[in-house]
């Protein structure tokens, strides 16, 4: 649970982001190649909320996130610590409403 703002690199920044992140922290889970991840969540703030999923080291994985205030979602691949964006789109979220994020990955 985050409680507060962490805005990194600027508090602008659409890319990039820094922010409280949580993963499963099971070698095991490293080799997943199809799994499922379902998360709901409740911003009482407008800043971006995210899941990080494929994720293998602070250099690499996938984040989806969704910014209310900068109204935006988006999807960015990190490999070797670059950051692309792989979709976006313009949208916001309803604050203090519950929302699920499914994330469905299928490396086969």
């Amino acid at each position: 649970m985050q409680l507060s703002g962490i805005y990194g690199p600027n508090w602008g920044a659409t890319g990039h982001r820094k922010g409280t992140y949580l993963y499963w922290n099971d070698p095991q889970a490293l080799s997943w190649s199809t799994y499922t991840l379902s998360v709901t969540f409740n911003n009482s703030d407008d800043n971006g909320v995210g899941v990080m999923f494929r994720y293998q080291n602070p250099s690499n994985y996938y984040k989806v996130e969704l910014d209310s205030q900068r109204n935006f979602h988006k999807l960015f691949k990190m490999a070797g610590g670059v950051e692309t964006t792989l979709a976006a789109e313009s949208g916001a979220y309803i604050i203090a409403s519950n929302y699920v994020l499914r994330v469905e990955v299928d490396q086969q």
